[in-house]
């Protein structure tokens, strides 16, 4: 049965131990994270541990998950840039931004806060990318960076550029892409907004740059199939085929955005999957920094 190791940090010191693991590990609810503690999943020094149980500093929890099989990430993350209050992080495709339950340890989030090195604890979740979709990613440090940076996502004060590889070619070499979508479970109807410009084309496939200006769930790969041209290799929106192991051919490269009277401007380089697709389509893109 797999097994997962945390150490218990100062400022948890004292806590039940169903509170500690909620505010811990915020994926389960604390009745959740009880009825683990009730199955006799946590123990300390091979000791099976009670729902009264309190942590200690220091302290190393073992947690026996459920052997159900978690599907492998992608763990070749590295940070871009870091200051007092967040990181940005180059995520590569195939590794999920948070634990979706079913994959306890193979996230973006669990590693920084148990298996980075220096580790960071508080590390949360500003804005997302789809699991099989890369590039730069903000994570916070603390709470008041966390409401003030998704405050700015949500008042669209952050400029994002993507790239994409497409299947086809845009009728004009640039525009604005405006169409309603469908936001999630809830069924809602958003007008989002999105405007590309062409960077390379053959006669089936380009490259191109695209910059949403709302933010909605899955709004490029949307959009890019309202033109009839899919991005390469997704299937969920009019892709009509991907090779085993592929991934949709979208990329987040840059972020631009003002935080503590100073502009930001991180950049993540292209990942060699996108690259060699490009190559192997007579593709180019000129990055820049």
């Amino acid at each position: 049965m797999p097994r997962i190791c945390s150490q218990v940090k100062p400022a948890y010191d004292g806590l039940c131990l169903g509170e500690y693991l909620s505010r811990r590990f915020t994926y389960k609810t604390e009745a959740e994270w009880k009825e683990e503690i009730a199955a006799g999943r946590f123990s300390v020094n091979e000791i099976i541990l009670q729902q009264h149980h309190r942590v200690c500093t220091g302290d190393t929890l073992v947690y026996l998950f459920p052997d159900e099989y978690e599907e492998p990430g992608d763990l070749s993350y590295h940070i871009l840039y870091e200051q007092d209050d967040f990181l940005a992080v180059h995520k590569p495709p195939r590794l999920l931004v948070h634990n979706n339950k079913k994959t306890p340890t193979q996230n973006l989030i669990y590693q920084l806060r148990e298996c980075h090195s220096p580790s960071y604890p508080t590390a949360d979740i500003i804005h997302r990318l789809d699991r099989n979709t890369s590039g730069v990613i903000l994570i916070s440090k603390n709470k008041r960076a966390l409401v003030d940076l998704q405050k700015k996502f949500s008042q669209r004060q952050i400029d994002k550029t993507y790239y994409a590889i497409i299947s086809g070619v845009p009728k004009k070499k640039e525009g604005c892409l405006q169409s309603p979508i469908t936001i999630g479970a809830s069924g809602k109807i958003k007008e989002a907004v999105t405007t590309y410009r062409v960077v390379s084309a053959t006669k089936n496939h380009a490259v191109v740059e695209l910059s949403p200006r709302t933010g909605y769930t899955h709004q490029l790969r949307i959009h890019c199939a309202h033109m009839h041209t899919p991005i390469l290799y997704d299937t969920t929106y009019g892709a009509s085929t991907a090779p085993p192991g592929s991934r949709q051919m979208l990329h987040c490269a840059a972020l631009t955005f003002a935080y503590k009277n100073r502009i930001h401007h991180i950049t993540s380089p292209l990942p060699d999957d996108f690259k060699t697709t490009m190559n192997r389509l007579n593709l180019f893109l000129e990055e820049t920094t």
